[in-house]
């Protein structure tokens, strides 16, 4: 739910900012992906995430309801929906889920009762897909605590091999050592020319 409801949260902040979400998925018990499309997206996503958790700390009441597809709340604006279905084509009601003050959308999935119960959003990473689509990569409240978690012991571990706390002076040490690596293969090769000759 808190992946799900965290995607509500960054698409309905994109949404706001012109940037349009394709399609999102969840592609582990950890990360959800996110296609936004838009101009400009990638220069974007810090204000996108900085809002959508200002959202979050506002701990925003999220609500559901059904409304009848011919009624005048559908379609109106601030009704976030992908193929809503056309008039006289729906059998039913539609469900609509509300952020109170930030976002309305149809949607069936199942979401917090609340967005200060997603503690924090943070992006992961970013690729892009095409020349206007970005695939961003996303975690949320217990998912990214535990990430977070994996990556302090990793942090640690680095901080072991290359013998220093300041995370700044590892990732220099991790260049040097990278680069020394490469350096020695080059070594190692030449040497290997000079004696195959």
């Amino acid at each position: 739910m808190q992946a799900h409801t965290g995607q509500h949260v960054l698409s309905a902040v994109a949404d706001g900012l012109g940037v349009a979400t394709r399609s999102w998925r969840l592609t582990d018990a950890d990360v959800v992906t996110v296609d936004f499309e838009g101009q400009d997206v990638t220069g974007r996503l810090a204000t996108i995430e900085d809002l959508a958790n200002e959202h979050v700390r506002s701990d925003r009441p999220i609500t559901s309801s059904w409304v009848s597809p011919g009624c005048d709340g559908l379609g109106s604006a601030g009704l976030r929906s992908r193929l809503l279905p056309k008039a006289g084509v729906a059998h039913g009601p539609l469900r609509v889920v509300t952020i109170d003050g930030l976002d309305s959308s149809t949607c069936c999935g199942t979401h917090l009762s609340s967005t200060g119960r997603l503690s924090m959003l943070k992006f992961l990473g970013a690729e892009r897909c095409s020349k206007e689509v970005v695939r961003v990569s996303f975690a949320a409240g217990e998912a990214l605590r535990r990430r977070m978690e994996r990556i302090v012991v990793h942090v640690r571990g680095v901080a072991d091999v290359v013998k220093d706390r300041d995370l700044d002076k590892q990732l220099e040490k991790v260049r040097a050592l990278a680069e020394g690596r490469e350096a020695d293969k080059k070594r190692v090769k030449a040497l290997w020319s000079r004696v195959a000759a």
